[in-house]
């Protein structure tokens, strides 16, 4: 088990980290990197099983969930431009979730329809002000929640 907590990245010093040191890694933490828009080099870490990220500006979308394969848990928060979750619709291993609003005041999502979709989730934790279709009820199809 190889754990990384690192903070103040950019775009190209993220990049690097994960193309230098990704496959090493089975867990990371991301704190306070706001300025990395573009988080699909996490594709890049087959063998990562949580990640966690806090405070992020640029970042409109997640990844490719299916090159990531071993994730069982994902926390993120204050991500100010990320109100879509569609991505996460194929995070099919995830067994733990947790994601909104921690320390800003606002966190809109447009959909928990994606989150519905993962039938495997155990845990889940969100602070949202609003949802954008005001629908929680493809959060009853979560079945194994304890």
């Amino acid at each position: 088990v190889a754990v990384l907590t690192v903070s103040g990245l950019d775009q190209g010093s993220f990049e690097s980290l994960v193309r230098r040191f990704g496959r090493r890694l089975t867990a990371l933490h991301l704190w306070k990197c706001p300025r990395i828009a573009d988080l699909s080099p996490l594709e890049g870490m087959p063998q990562l099983t949580h990640l966690a990220m806090f405070w992020n500006q640029r970042a409109q979308r997640l990844w490719n969930f299916e090159r990531t394969p071993a994730l069982t848990g994902l926390h993120f928060s204050d991500f100010t431009k990320l109100d879509r979750l569609d991505d996460i619709a194929h995070a099919a291993s995830l067994r733990s979730l947790e994601f909104g609003k921690a320390n800003f005041s606002r966190y809109l999502i447009q959909a928990l329809e994606p989150v519905g979709r993962l039938t495997n989730l155990e845990s889940l934790g969100f602070n949202a002000q609003d949802i954008g279709d005001k629908r929680i009820q493809p959060l009853a199809r979560l079945a194994n929640l304890r």
